[in-house]
């Protein structure tokens, strides 16, 4: 039952837990792994966390969910992939990728669960990349499950319903497991093969050690970009609620904003890069640039 190393915010060279999902079940547990990250900013200092998860009214929801959908092209650029506050990993380009395609268009796949405070934190960062390219509609809130669990109560959303629109990519979602572990929604034999195959150390040597293959959050870009477990420590999300952390999206400056939008402006990259770099003016902006001379891709 081992899990992905995630990094952890406040101190480095700490204990921290992930999740981990079989092909066929999901279990989770608490591994030891070494962290290097450096905190500057009092604001992301994770603090004893309420018993309970905040409220997320519907205003508030639907006001998140249009500021993570609204975004400043500016704000993306002045960001591009700094993110001094909190390290963020960028996808692993897959060598000799076998295209993963839904009605001939470039598919983004993603197994997660809701009670997963890494799926939560990761989550926010791809809706705002995918954003950029299409439409959701029907995201609903939600926050991880309580502690025991680290980062307990991490604001985020739920794909469980949602739909999404776009003519230059498919979308895919799974949230195996609710907030109390039950099961909700089961991968396709499709879906489990290419989780099994992938979200594994062979593919992704970002997740550690083969021990942790498995690790949730798992993204799949066409087949040819991959990430295993979260791109940025949900400990900069702690005690929020989704309007918190929305109403800073906008402020390149603020912590929280940098690493989500670097997050998102490395997937916005790899997904660039299956969609021979369309839209242009998504692709060829200055953020997206940035991101894609860090991973060393073209499109």
């Amino acid at each position: 039952m081992a899990k992905s190393p995630q990094k952890k915010s406040p101190a480095p060279k700490a204990k921290d837990k992930s999740f981990k999902l079989n092909a066929t079940t999901l279990t989770w547990g608490t591994v030891a792994t070494v962290l290097a990250v450096v905190v500057t900013f009092t604001l992301i200092t994770v603090t004893k966390s309420p018993s309970t998860a905040p409220s997320a009214p519907p205003a508030m929801i639907a006001a998140a969910t249009s500021s993570l959908a609204n975004i400043p092209a500016s704000t993306f650029d002045s960001v591009g992939v700094a993110s001094p506050a909190a390290a963020v990993l960028p996808l692993t380009k897959v060598a000799n990728p076998v295209a993963l395609t839904n009605k001939k268009l470039p598919e983004v796949l993603y197994v997660g669960a809701e009670f997963c405070p890494y799926c939560a934190a990761e989550r926010w960062a791809l809706i705002a990349a995918l954003d950029r390219f299409g439409h959701f509609q029907g995201i609903g809130p939600m926050f991880s499950a309580p502690s025991p669990e680290s980062y307990p109560h991490t604001p985020s959303f739920t794909f469980v319903n949602a739909t999404y629109s776009s003519k230059y990519l498919a979308f895919k979602s799974y949230e195996t497991q609710t907030v109390d572990h039950k099961t909700l929604q089961s991968l396709s034999k499709a879906d489990e093969a290419i989780f099994a195959k992938y979200d594994t150390y062979t593919y992704i040597p970002s997740i550690g050690s083969p021990q942790y293959n498995g690790s949730i959050p798992f993204i799949d870009v066409a087949g040819q970009f991959l990430q295993g477990g979260a791109s940025y420590t949900p400990g900069l999300l702690n005690n929020l609620t989704q309007g918190q952390i929305a109403d800073g999206l906008a402020d390149p400056t603020n912590p929280i904003t940098q690493a989500i939008l670097a997050t998102a402006n490395y997937m916005t990259a790899s997904i660039c890069a299956t969609t021979h770099g369309n839209p242009s003016n998504v692709c060829l902006s200055k953020g997206v640039q940035a991101a894609a001379k860090a991973m060393k891709i073209t499109f």
